[in-house]
This record gives C-alpha cells, structure tokens and sequence, in this order.
C-alpha cells in the first residue's frame, strides 16, 4: 500500500497444489465477488521426490484484507487446465535434468484480447516432434467459456527451434492496437554455435494475438544484465503501467562463476524483488526509460 509492501505468508495453505513445489505463474483478481485465481505450474508431484514433470493448474479463492493482512481463504480443488499433446508440445514428464536442457510446459500467463473479449493462456513449450535439443517455444490456449475455463491448446505463437531452448515468463502487454509479446532468455540456453544473446529481457510485437510476430529492436533484445554482472537479475515481468518486475539472481559475482565455486550459487543468490524499471513502447522499438 502507498508503495510499501508487506509480507503476508504463504499464498497457498500447505499440502493444498499437487506438485511438489510450485514453478511461476499468474493471477486474476475480480473485485465484485473479491476472488483471486491463481493460474500456476505444479513442478513434480506432491509426496514424492522432485522431478522435472510440469503441469499447468489453476485454484480459486477469496481475498480478505484485515488489519493490513492480506489472506486468501477458501481454496478451490486445483484443476489441471489443459495437457500438452505430444504433437504442438513435448510431453514434459523427466525425472531428471541439465540445467539450461529442461523442456518445458509451465509458466501460465493469462491475457483477456481485447479484440473480442476471449481469454488466453501463454506459456513456455518445447516443440513437440523437433529432432533438436534446442526447440523452446511459447504456446497458447483459449478458453472455451466465460470464466477463464474450458481451455483448448492452440498451435505455438513464436518458436526458437533450433536456436533457444527455453522462453520463460512469456506474457502479453496491449499498447495502440499492438500485441507486444515479452519473455526471459538465459545466455546458457542458446544453442552452441548459433545466435545468441545476453541473460535478458526479450520481446516481439504483433497486429493480432496470434501472430506473425516480428521482434522488437530487430533483434528481439529488450533489456539485458550488464555485461560485468550477467546473472545478476531474471525473470522479468512487463507490467500493465509498463513497469518491469524481475527477481535478484545472482549478484556481486564480479568476475567469477559459479563453474568455478558452486558455493556463489548460495552465498550469492537474492531471491528478492530487484529494481524496477519502466519500458516505453513506440511501433517495433521497445526502449528503457526512467520511472
């Protein structure tokens, strides 16, 4: 509130998502009946050992605010929303994985087109009958009814097959009747001898939801870590207001790497809000400006 924010606990109830975590995703909220909808990736399975399966869920509540709390009571049974088809999308149910090599079906983002009033869902994909290592894609569904349910998986919007393995976060902002795509790439997971880009923020835009899709500043990059501290922020966020929201990852490496002292992981990893800042959008160009 009034830009300070408060720690409320845990969203979730423990014992209430079937994975046995639970990966990034997003939320609805509808102030007439103060309901909260969280659209999230249920990781593995709950009570067993971590694996890589991705499964995309969705769970209803109410949201309560007292005395400067904020609570969410009352959860719905969590439904799968859809399940990948092992034709569009590979089938993501690995025990294990390489960092930078996990295929992927998680990362639910809803967007509402204005166009028609219809309800989408991006996430990131692996494509399915690629004979690459390298085959990320963003895939989107629709929703077959009014209240964001029923979904029917559609065709990928944007595929880096042969060139990236994974765009993460992708989510949609709507700016002068454009459809501005956004997602988050890590250098590690471009292909070898291919192009490549730095850890960062990308993004395409399109004059319809469902593509083509060309890239924002040709090359698609929007924002990136500085080259001195290349793994210091990930997992952007555009906002609504064009705000950007990302999370520290790790910072004040100042050179070294993790390969060389698997200790920085820990001593050096944020896990917090980093700083924000704002993107302003004109046509094809995407540009940094102050907040």
């Amino acid at each position: 509130k009034a830009g300070v924010w408060k720690d409320c606990g845990n969203l979730f109830p423990d014992g209430h998502c079937p994975g046995s975590r639970e990966w990034a995703g997003s939320a609805l909220y509808d102030p007439d009946n103060k309901q909260i909808t969280s659209f999230h990736t249920a990781a593995g399975r709950r009570g067993t050992a971590p694996t890589f399966e991705q499964r995309i869920f969705q769970t209803s509540a109410k949201l309560t605010v007292m005395d400067g709390i904020a609570t969410a009571e009352n959860w719905t049974a969590p439904q799968e929303c859809f399940q990948s088809d092992g034709a569009h999308y590979v089938v993501v149910n690995h025990s294990e994985g390489k960092p930078g090599l996990i295929k992927g079906f998680r990362d639910p983002a809803h967007f509402r087109d204005p166009a028609d009033g219809v309800d989408y869902m991006l996430f990131t994909g692996s494509l399915g009958q690629s004979d690459n290592e390298w085959n990320g894609v963003i895939g989107i569904a629709r929703s077959l009814s009014g209240n964001h349910g029923n979904w029917q998986l559609l065709p990928p919007i944007v595929s880096a097959d042969g060139l990236c393995n994974e765009q993460e976060r992708p989510h949609i902002i709507f700016r002068n009747g454009l459809y501005y795509l956004f997602w988050s790439s890590q250098n590690k997971v471009f292909a070898p001898g291919g192009p490549s880009g730095p850890t960062g923020l990308y993004g395409m835009v399109a004059d319809k939801l469902l593509g083509p899709y060309r890239p924002l500043n040709e090359t698609g990059l929007v924002a990136a870590n500085p080259a001195q501290e290349p793994y210091q922020t990930y997992s952007w966020w555009v906002t609504n207001d064009l705000d950007v929201v990302g999370f520290v990852d790790l910072w004040g490496l100042k050179g070294r790497t993790i390969l060389e002292n698997p200790e920085l992981n820990r001593s050096q990893f944020g896990g917090t809000p980093a700083p924000r800042f704002r993107l302003e959008l004109d046509g094809d160009i995407a540009q940094i400006t102050a907040l």
